[in-house]
């Protein structure tokens, strides 16, 4: 991330923000007290030498940062958009998992933590808040097309949510 970074919005409170240098990127603000963070050089390990399907599922680190301000350093960490945390949807949004949408989710998370297994690599914080949706296509859209994403409200909360997230839930 070498240029000028814009800020679109939060993906979710605090810390994950959608952004854009030369395409849409998320980019990950981490506390300022957390210890370095791992993730890049195991990601990009993974990446260079795994051909497990559980790769479809485990985040692409594009780059990691230092972000200087008035409040201190913070490291940062640059990746593809995926979508919002499962945690996120539930809890916030109020939003109720069909069954094979669950299945679907649980053989996802299921390949991704075999791929990491089969290199080694346990993942130490493995819960709904570090478990995305995915939302196809997400990363294939011009900047005007990810500003139009429509979004509904929901019913539990009067918060909204983009339609693209909702539908990828769906059987």
């Amino acid at each position: 991330m070498n240029g000028k970074i814009f800020t679109h919005h939060r993906i979710e409170p605090g810390s994950l923000w959608t952004c854009r240098e030369h395409r849409d990127v998320a980019i990950k603000i981490r506390v300022e007290d957390a210890p370095p963070s791992l993730e890049r050089g195991i990601v990009k390990n993974l990446t260079g030498q795994s051909k497990h399907p559980g790769m479809a599922y485990i985040p692409v680190v594009l780059d990691e940062f230092e972000l200087v301000g008035s409040t201190g350093t913070r490291h940062c960490i640059g990746t593809k958009i995926y979508g919002v945390s499962v945690k996120f949807a539930l809890v916030e949004y109020g939003l109720q998992l069909t069954a094979s949408a669950a299945k679907r989710l649980q053989h996802q998370v299921l390949q991704a933590v075999d791929c990491l297994y089969q290199h080694g690599i346990v993942h130490g914080d493995l819960y709904t808040g570090n478990v995305c949706w995915k939302t196809p296509g997400i990363n294939n859209l011009t900047e005007k097309e990810f500003f139009e994403l429509t979004y509904i409200e929901s019913s539990y909360t009067g918060r909204k949510l983009p339609n693209s997230i909702i539908s990828s839930m769906q059987p």
